[in-house]
């Protein structure tokens, strides 16, 4: 992966651990699972401090190897603090530090967004950091609250012009380079509950009236906002009638968070028969008699983690509640097929 995306080998280990740490039956060593999902956190965590694990970031910034690695470093740190009663005291003793380094380097800028590579600012990886904060607020005695309440209100001064946190920003004043896009605010929208769930829900709300699209009749997050038509970059991932792979994806864990349960579904059912899964007993990752699954023929790992992660919030004991979500997906599958039936029989006559 590291040789396909800038962060392929950090965000596959991250992602896993994040995925184990929101598994309650993994977590707490329920007997029909065969991972210690504390160990296994630890593990993911040694390969993310380790030299492969930082040699992409520069070192000699603040906090150090900048923003996107202090921040999902230090959050998959909280998730695993989070879950624990008895905790390890160093790394306790970790996370307060972290956590102190991350809100020293905010309180040097006096914008709101800190630089992800030397010169690169991207909101998504500061809310990251943020949320970590908030977390450690929620574990241990507060200390951050002042100060996240004070930097929610400094970024609504940088909104994009739809009065949504941008995809890409001017590192040295927060003005937009680019605005929000399907992918990035998928991600943010996921962390922001974390910090502060009213103006989570305000800009999910917004989010949701210029990405969320359909396409024969089944939901996907658009990679730009309705009205352009675009291609995608490498963060996206594939972009198909301008529905986002990335944005997808992760949108389906953004549905969940904000108890959207129709389009959870939708999004998942259409990632299961659209990403080409398949499960196999045979894979070496198989346990305990548990299939294991890959999607798009296995061929891309990180887009297996960003499902598993995303999955790992899609049960909802609503779902059964739902109607027949899919009747405008089978109304024109039903169409299409009379269509090819009669382009069929029109043939056979034409040739008979």
């Amino acid at each position: 992966m590291q040789q396909i995306y800038p962060e392929g080998y950090f965000l596959s280990h991250v992602l896993y651990g994040l995925a184990l740490s929101e598994t309650k039956p993994l977590f707490y060593g329920d007997d029909q699972y065969a991972i210690d999902a504390p160990d296994e956190i630890d593990k993911e965590l040694e390969c993310l401090y380790s030299d492969k694990g930082t040699q992409i970031f520069p070192r000699n910034m603040k906090p150090t190897y900048g923003i996107f690695y202090a921040g999902w470093t230090n959050y998959l740190l909280a998730k695993k603090l989070t879950n624990q009663i008895v905790r390890d005291s160093s790394q306790v003793r970790l996370f307060e530090h972290n956590c102190d380094e991350i809100y020293q380097a905010f309180l040097q800028k006096k914008t709101p967004y800190l630089e992800s590579y030397k010169g690169l600012s991207w909101p998504a990886d500061n809310i990251v950091a943020i949320a970590s904060l908030a977390l450690h607020d929620k574990i241990f005695t507060p200390k951050y609250q002042t100060f996240i309440t004070d930097w929610l209100i400094h970024i609504t001064n940088y909104l994009d012009k739809d009065g949504l946190i941008p995809h890409k920003v001017d590192y040295q004043n927060a003005s937009t380079i680019e605005a929000a896009k399907g992918s990035s605010q998928s991600l943010i929208l996921c962390f922001l509950h974390d910090i502060d769930t009213v103006f989570a829900r305000q800009q999910f709300n917004i989010y949701k009236k210029l990405f969320v699209d359909y396409r024969f009749g089944l939901p996907g997050i658009r990679e730009h906002k309705k009205g352009i038509s675009k291609d995608g970059d490498i963060d996206s991932g594939p972009v198909i009638l301008d529905i986002g792979g990335s944005a997808s994806v992760v949108g389906l864990k953004t549905m969940s968070i904000y108890n959207e349960i129709e389009l959870m579904v939708g999004l998942r059912n259409s990632i299961e028969a659209f990403g080409m899964a398949y499960s196999s007993k045979d894979s070496p990752h198989s346990f305990n008699n548990f299939d294991s699954k890959k999607y798009l023929f296995g061929q891309i790992p990180i887009a297996d983690c960003f499902i598993a992660w995303s999955n790992v919030q899609a049960f909802s004991s609503d779902e059964d509640k739902l109607g027949n979500w899919r009747w405008k997906f089978q109304l024109i599958s039903f169409a299409i097929l009379l269509l090819l039936s009669g382009f069929n029989y029109w043939l056979y006559r034409k040739t008979n």
